[in-house]
């Protein structure tokens, strides 16, 4: 019985990890606006809109996707 509640509480354990990675990668793959935007940032949204926004934020502005805000 004991053995058969750590496989079940190490099972639980890994699918925690799993998800929690899976949901940090996702929060940053859609996290792209920048909250405080630049002067540059501000130029590329008046120009462009969705996928070249941010082609041009991360090109022109060096704007880095996976920083920590």
């Amino acid at each position: 019985m004991k053995f058969l509640s750590l496989v079940i509480f190490l099972v639980v354990l890994l699918l925690g990890i799993v998800t929690n990675i899976g949901a940090n990668t996702e929060f940053h793959r859609f996290k792209r606006d920048p909250k405080n935007p630049t002067e540059c940032e501000k130029g590329c949204k008046s120009k462009y809109k969705h996928k070249e926004y941010y082609n041009c934020i991360v090109k022109e502005c060096k704007y880095n996707p996976h920083r920590r805000m």
